[in-house]
């Protein structure tokens, strides 16, 4: 509700040892605003850790959107 951002994937704890994480898109200030919200908002004792990816190429977002890696083959990056 901070900000117009577009949630693309949301993993929440399965095969990430409790961790959790989620991928959202929107422009540079709308995506800087919701992570500092969500950082604010976590509560004591949460920990958060945010990275923001500017410009990501279209495979950051078709990665997100796959499988976890446990659960399917992993391919090289193509060069």
């Amino acid at each position: 509700k901070a900000a117009d951002v577009a949630l693309l994937r949301l993993r929440l704890a399965t095969d990430l040892a409790g961790q959790g994480h989620a991928v959202i898109t929107g422009e540079h200030f709308d995506v800087e605003a919701g992570l500092q919200a969500a950082t604010q908002d976590a509560g004591a004792g949460v920990a958060i850790e945010t990275r923001l990816i500017a410009r990501a190429a279209s495979l950051t977002f078709d990665a997100a959107a796959q499988r976890p890696y446990s659960r399917r083959k992993i391919r090289p990056l193509e060069s």
